[in-house]
């Protein structure tokens, strides 16, 4: 597995940065949902969890659909335990202290002082690593 794309929203980013995936559909956010990131060859991705390429998507492509039909053993597709972290349940991406969500020169001082403004991805398959401000 890849590690730092267990988050499905890390897989998200994939698909802006460092390259620009090419296609409008399918939706990034479906690849991303199903367990794809983007590497930035043409319009090729990889599953996090089983390391399965695929591409030539057309517009009518259903990723989820496409991975199960291509990849039947991975354990995304199949619904094991495979340390996925969908965007609704990723700690990261929700308010430590949701009252301090509104202002947000407190949220980002609170943060830093406790070291959880920010977080370090480190991965081999970005060009670069970077520090992603968490909101």
């Amino acid at each position: 597995m890849t590690e730092c794309f267990k988050r499905e929203s890390s897989r998200l980013r994939s698909f802006k940065y460092p390259v620009k995936y090419p296609h409008s559909e399918p939706s990034i956010e479906s690849l991303a949902n199903a367990g794809f990131y983007y590497f930035g060859e043409s319009d090729r991705v990889r599953c996090a969890f089983c390391n399965g390429v695929l591409g030539l998507w057309d517009s009518h492509d259903d990723p989820l659909f496409e991975h199960a039909r291509c990849f039947p053993q991975c354990t995304f597709v199949k619904g094991n335990f495979c340390a996925n972290i969908p965007i609704n349940n990723d700690p990261f991406l929700k308010p430590r202290i949701p009252e301090l969500s509104n202002n947000k020169t407190k949220l980002r001082m609170y943060l830093y002082k406790t070291k959880t403004s920010f977080e370090f991805e480190f991965c081999q398959d970005y060009k670069t690593s970077k520090f992603v401000f968490k909101k």
